[in-house]
């Protein structure tokens, strides 16, 4: 009997079923008892058995004598890596892999911890800048990998599994044998797959992993309905098509060539598919033509088009709600039959905004808008076209300062102008990230805009207590008439990180600074809170 398998088990079983175990670990016995739809376990370990009783120990075999469904449970808290030395352990474990529908074929799941990985050889010493260093043999540890993937998906005698993941550090040469486990995903009726190969060095698209898209013609009627890849060669495949992914509801490619032919073709006849999203995708065209009836929710990010060109971008989506993009490179045309559009998401310089939004259609249903910019020193921006912001009634404006210094020209006017441009805007969201504190304080400038007659809450984040903080507010407090509240906060985040941070200085002087600057005000106690 492995010991550290069963060891692993009884570890990972007592969390879940809140178990006792005593040590030390010699003799199990275990009473099931089903009630309610709920099952209590018992398991007792005592000392070590006298040696009459060894030869009979040696005989049983207690884990097989558990039910299917506490087994079931045991499977779906075990490792890939544990699951191949079942065996082992128990006979019927062996039979029940089928039992275990979601396969997550990873470095941890397959072969271990870096831990486990060192005490097995795989990490030699290496010469580097003079200093001797640990280094993964990564072409052995692939090997590898790729063995027990192989034997897993060989001997697994289930009839379906619900999702299928691989990732690895994977190479170009392995392209025939992971065909033939997406295929194994395929025939077991797969709902997920992802494909997520990890960096390399070299990354062009001759070395890509081609996803082989024309499997899926072999079967009449797929049932995958979330596919997410990495690192891979996205393109059409030859004589065959794409609607057998009829059940496809979300797509996400990342870093991967991409062509546009198959991105038109999967959208518009994939009926049931909600959610696309293309994350730092490189096209060879410059064109992105996307027409989908049931397309909900839109992701493009740090997307690359074909050199040297301004790309366009072209969304007919007749049921699109959100749609998120980032563009650090002028846009030769968008075009956008969405009218349903509630939500945009706009990352870019802050030079390009007023050529973007006066590329926007006028959308009727558009309520949120978000823009991520780079803050660059210049001039006050000017909008010419501003229809499409006449229905935003949130704004929220996430600022990059980091890279600013104190001589750095710093305008606020264009947040005004922005906040102007939007008539029934009701809640402004202003946050500054990565501030700095500058030791110059300049004097406050009254902007002299129009009075907004409806904004009712605005929140500034990431303060410190800067000139340009208070004179937003200021203009803010002077020139909006239904106002109920403004918030000044130090915290501040970056996109999705975790946590909140905030610069010391505002804790220092920063706070009081603001608020005694602000408490010139007339009626400023009843709305700002800091």
């Amino acid at each position: 009997m492995d010991m550290h398998l069963l060891s692993s088990i009884k570890n990972r079983f007592s969390r879940h079923w809140k178990v006792k175990f005593h040590h030390p670990l010699r003799e199990a016995e275990f009473l099931a008892k089903h009630g309610g739809g709920a099952a209590t376990i018992k398991f007792q370990f005592h000392h070590a058995p006298s040696p009459a009783d060894t030869n009979a120990e040696q005989k049983m075999d207690y884990i097989s004598e558990l039910p299917d469904c506490i087994l079931a449970d045991i499977l779906s808290m075990l490792s890939m890596k544990d699951m191949l030395n079942t065996c082992l352990l128990s006979k019927r474990l062996c039979n029940l892999w089928h039992l275990r529908r979601d396969l997550k074929f990873d470095q941890l799941n397959v072969l271990g911890s870096d831990e486990e990985l060192r005490r097995a050889g795989y990490y030699v010493d290496v010469l580097k800048n003079g200093n001797q260093c640990e280094h993964l043999h990564l072409d052995v540890l692939r090997d590898e990998f790729v063995r027990r993937v192989d034997q897993f998906v060989k001997n697994f005698k289930g009839d379906i599994i619900d999702s299928i993941v691989v990732q690895f550090n994977l190479n170009l040469a392995e392209s025939n044998i992971i065909d033939q486990w997406i295929r194994f995903a395929i025939s077991k009726g797969a709902g997920r797959i992802d494909v997520l190969f990890l960096p390399r060095r070299c990354y062009s698209s001759s070395n890509c992993y081609k996803f082989p898209f024309g499997l899926f013609s072999e079967s009449n009627n797929s049932a995958l309905k979330h596919l997410h890849l990495l690192h891979c060669l996205v393109c059409h495949p030859e004589n065959s098509d794409l609607f057998p992914l009829t059940n496809l509801r979300s797509l996400v490619l990342e870093e991967s060539h991409v062509d546009q032919i198959l991105i038109t073709s999967l959208v518009s006849n994939c009926l049931l598919l909600k959610e696309l999203s293309l994350f730092s995708c490189t096209f060879k065209s410059s064109t992105l033509k996307i027409v989908s009836s049931s397309l909900c929710h839109l992701n493009l990010k740090g997307c690359r088009f074909a050199p040297e060109t301004w790309p366009f971008l072209s969304l007919d989506c007749l049921k699109l709600t959100s749609f998120e993009f980032d563009m650090f490179s002028l846009l030769k045309r968008i075009s956008i039959n969405a009218p349903l559009l509630k939500s945009i998401y706009y990352a870019s310089y802050l030079r390009l905004i007023p050529n973007s939004i006066a590329r926007f259609p006028s959308l009727p249903q558009l309520e949120i808008l978000t823009l991520h910019v780079c803050y660059s020193p210049q001039a006050n921006i000017s909008l010419k076209d501003t229809s499409a912001l006449e229905n935003v009634r949130q704004l929220n404006l996430s600022l990059y300062m980091a890279h600013l210094y104190e001589d750095s020209e710093i305008h606020i006017g264009w947040i005004l102008t922005i906040l102007q441009a939007c008539p029934v805007l009701q809640k402004l969201s202003v946050m500054f990230i990565g501030p700095k504190f500058f030791t110059e304080h300049r004097d406050i400038q009254d902007h002299g805009m129009s009075y907004h007659n409806e904004i009712k809450v605005v929140e500034m984040r990431g303060c410190v207590g800067n000139w340009y903080e208070i004179e937003l507010a200021k203009n803010i407090l002077k020139y909006t008439n239904k106002l109920e509240q403004i918030v000044l906060s130090p915290y501040w985040k970056d996109g999705d990180m975790h946590g909140w941070k905030s610069h010391p200085k505002w804790f220092q002087n920063g706070r009081e600074r603001t608020r005694e600057k602000l408490s010139q005000e007339v009626g400023w106690a009843e709305v700002i809170r800091i």
